[in-house]
């Protein structure tokens, strides 16, 4: 399995910088209210002529909108490979039910903070 963490991976410097919201995934993903899935961008008309797909190599795109309770989608929680797949319900719900924990960690951390005292201080 390929990794976009190894160094000596050119996908790795071309992740190093920031990927314009115009060429990634995510973009399309988080204007969503389900999953979006690109089991293969090289098939698929709206990522074809991707960077990611053309430079990176990109064949598989699985990315699950963080929609908050009172539905702002604040970003994307997504899986990428470079292998072509078909992926299961299974796979699918488990994508969704990390996306619920990471915007049920999210609200409940901005909930303690708002209530903690500023800097710590007591009065």
């Amino acid at each position: 399995m390929h990794t976009l963490k190894n160094k000596k991976d050119p996908a790795a410097s071309f992740f190093s910088e920031l990927v314009d919201v115009e060429r990634s995934f995510s973009a399309p993903a988080i204007l969503q209210s389900d999953i979006l899935l690109v089991p293969d961008p090289i098939a698929d008309a709206t990522f074809a002529n991707n960077l990611l797909v053309t430079e990176v190599r990109v064949r598989f795109f699985a990315g699950m909108p963080l929609i908050t309770s009172s539905q702002q989608a604040i970003g994307v929680i997504s899986v990428m490979d470079r292998v072509p797949h078909l992926t299961t319900e299974e796979q699918i719900d488990v994508l969704r039910i990390l996306a619920r924990r990471i915007v049920g960690e999210l609200e409940t951390r901005r909930t303690t903070n708002a209530q903690s005292p500023t800097w710590g201080f007591t009065s």
